[in-house]
C-alpha cells in the first residue's frame, strides 16, 4: 500500500539525515546473499536490514556484469529488504529484474484431499503483495516499480520480472523490496472439518542488477596475433641465418 510504502521510505530518510547515520560499505564482487548476514546490534541474523546495525544502511558498489543479490521475504519478522546499491564513475546500470518465488516448488491441491509435504503457496497476492522500487534522492525519486509480485491469485510458482529499459549514471540509490500484507509461503493445516492456513517459511528472491562499462574500448592485440608474429620472425631469423652460411 503506498500510505505504507511512503512512511517506510520517509522513517529511512529520516535515519539517513541523523548526525549519527550513514552508508556501510559491504565487500562485495557481484553476488551476495542475505543469509549470510550475522546478527549485529541486537538485530538477527540473515537480513540485509541489520547490516550497520538500526542507524545505518549497506551500501553495494555495482561491478561490470550481472550483480546478485538472494534474499527472502517472511513477514512479520522480516517483511522488507532495503539497502544502496552504488554505481561507480565510468559505469551506467542498463538493467534490473527479480526472480520471485525461487523455493515454491509449484504443487497443486485441491481441499478435501491430502496435502503434499512439501506444498507452499504464496499467502498474499494483488494489492497485499510486495512491491520492489528503486529511487534515487531527488525531487522526483522513482527509477522503477514493481508492484503486485506474485504469479497470480494462487501462488504455486515463482515468476520473473523486468525493469523498463534502463540507463542510470553515477550515484548511490536506494533498493526497497517492501511487503504491502503478510507475505509467507504458507501450507494448509487440518482443522475439522476445514483447513487452516499456516505459515512455514519466506517466500525467496534473487535481484538482478546489470551493469555496463562506459569507457571506450582500448586496442589490444590478442594473443593469437602475438604468437604469429613471433613465430613469423624467428622464421625469418632462421631463414637469415641459413643464407649466411
Amino acid at each position: 500500500m503506498l500510505n505504507l510504502r511512503h512512511s517506510l521510505v520517509l522513517s529511512l530518510l529520516l535515519v539517513l539525515g541523523n548526525a549519527h547515520a550513514g552508508v556501510i560499505v559491504v565487500d562485495y564482487n557481484g553476488s551476495f546473499d542475505e543469509a549470510d548476514v550475522v546478527a549485529e546490534g541486537g538485530l538477527p541474523a540473515g537480513d540485509f536490514d541489520t547490516i550497520g546495525g538500526v542507524d545505518d544502511v549497506a551500501l553495494f558498489n555495482l561491478v561490470e556484469g550481472e550483480n546478485a543479490f538472494y534474499g527472502s521475504i517472511y513477514s512479520p519478522l522480516d517483511s522488507g529488504d532495503v539497502f544502496n546499491i552504488g554505481i561507480t564513475a565510468g559505469m551506467r546500470l542498463v538493467g534490473a529484474s527479480i526472480d520471485w518465488g525461487t523455493n515454491l516448488p509449484g504443487i497443486n491441491w485441491t481441499f478435501g484431499t491430502p496435502i503434499s509435504p512439501d506444498y507452499r503457496q504464496q499467502s498474499t497476492f494483488g494489492a497485499t503483495a510486495p512491491t520492489w522500487f528503486l529511487e534515487e534522492s531527488s525531487t522526483t525519486p522513482e527509477i522503477f516499480t514493481i508492484p503486485e509480485l506474485e504469479d497470480g491469485v494462487l501462488g504455486l510458482n515463482g515468476k520473473s520480472f523486468d525493469a523498463p529499459s534502463l540507463d542510470v549514471t553515477e550515484g548511490i540509490y536506494l533498493s526497497s523490496l517492501l511487503d504491502q500484507g503478510h507475505t509467507c509461503a504458507q501450507t494448509y493445516v487440518v482443522n475439522f472439518p476445514d483447513y487452516s492456513p499456516e505459515c512455514v517459511e519466506g517466500i525467496d528472491y534473487k535481484l538482478t542488477f546489470i551493469v555496463e562499462s562506459t569507457l571506450p574500448v582500448t586496442q589490444v592485440s590478442e594473443p593469437s596475433t602475438i604468437l604469429l608474429a613471433m613465430f613469423a620472425m624467428l622464421g625469418f631469423g632462421v631463414s637469415r641465418k641459413r643464407l649466411n652460411k
